[in-house]
């Protein structure tokens, strides 16, 4: 073999040894895209996926000085369903749920706080969830909501004559 030959060769390895990496990308990048590409979700189908679900757990004390600052917005209705009370924010937690998800909370003396998304829009255009706490095997409150959407619903467990917990779900 003359060294030209030889050396036309080498040049010839070198070139396509330079080229597989781009073919790889090349072929991959053809098979790869397709697989990531989702499918197209019109804005109607997109807005009612799922709500934002937010629940805030409220422990409400008979004669107790003050209401926590992070329930001002809610003072007034709060001070409604319990006069003469006092409110301190136990737990709260905001989540987007689709139907059929649930949103836990643990809370004080190992209660256990569930709020599953029932109906994200009935035929009435109101959300409906279940809420249910328990401690133990023990029941505490298992109840359906319906609202309208953007508006808090309270669900009032009294503990004792001077202790309530309050349990407020809304869904935007």
């Amino acid at each position: 073999m003359k060294p030209f030959a030889a050396m036309e060769i080498r040049n010839v390895r070198n070139r396509i040894a330079l080229m597989i990496p781009t073919l790889i990308a090349a072929c991959l990048g053809s098979l790869i895209v397709p697989c990531f590409a989702g499918p197209v979700i019109l804005q109607d189908e997109q807005d009612f996926a799922g709500r934002q679900v937010t629940v805030m757990v409220i422990r409400a004390k008979k004669n107790a000085p003050t209401t926590d600052p992070k329930l001002a917005p809610f003072e007034s209705r709060l001070t409604q369903l319990l006069p003469e009370f006092g409110f301190s924010l136990e737990n709260g937690k905001s989540r987007e749920l689709a139907e059929g998800e649930a949103l836990d909370l643990m809370l004080k003396m190992e209660k256990k706080l569930s709020v599953r998304m029932v109906d994200a829009e009935d035929a009435d255009g109101k959300v409906q969830m279940k809420v249910r706490c328990e401690t133990g095997s023990q029941v505490l409150i298992d109840s359906m909501i319906r609202t309208p959407p953007n508006q808090l619903f309270f669900l009032d467990h009294r503990i004792d004559d001077t202790e309530h917990l309050l349990i407020a779900v809304g869904a935007r």
